[in-house]
C-alpha cells in the first residue's frame, strides 16, 4: 500500500468512489476530510471512520457551490494545517425520462456546476 503518512487530503464524495478513495488515503496514514452533500452518508462516512480507527471525517458541502467549496478548503486546512491531496471525482448528470432531447437549462447547469 502507498504510504501517505503525515498527508492531508480532500476528497469529493462520500459514497461510492469518494468513499473507497478516502480509505485508501486514510489506510495508508493520510489525515482525510470528504466533502458529500447528503447528510445521511456523511453520517455513515464518519461511523466507518470510526469502525475502522482511520483518521478521516465527512463535512456537508455542495461543491457546486463555490463558496461552500471555499470554506470547506479552509476548513481543512485549519484542521490540519494544509492540503496535500485533492481527489475531486465528482460526476454528476442530468438524464431526464424523455433523454437528452427535453434536457432544461437549469438541468445542464447544475451538470456543468457539479462537474
Amino acid at each position: 500500500m502507498t504510504d501517505f503518512a503525515d498527508k492531508v487530503a480532500l476528497v469529493t464524495g462520500t459514497s461510492g468512489i469518494g468513499r473507497s478513495s478516502a480509505r485508501r488515503l486514510a489506510a495508508g496514514g493520510a489525515k482525510v476530510l470528504a466533502l458529500g452533500i447528503d447528510p445521511a452518508m456523511n453520517d455513515a462516512f464518519d461511523t466507518l471512520a470510526k469502525s475502522e480507527g482511520l483518521t478521516m471525517s465527512a463535512r456537508l458541502c455542495d461543491v457546486s457551490d463555490d463558496t461552500e467549496v471555499a470554506a470547506a478548503v479552509r476548513d481543512c486546512i485549519g484542521r490540519y494545517g494544509r492540503l496535500d491531496i485533492l481527489v475531486n471525482n465528482l460526476g454528476s448528470s442530468v438524464t431526464p425520462a424523455g433523454g437528452f432531447s427535453v434536457l432544461t437549462d437549469e438541468d445542464w447547469e447544475s451538470t456543468l456546476q457539479a462537474n
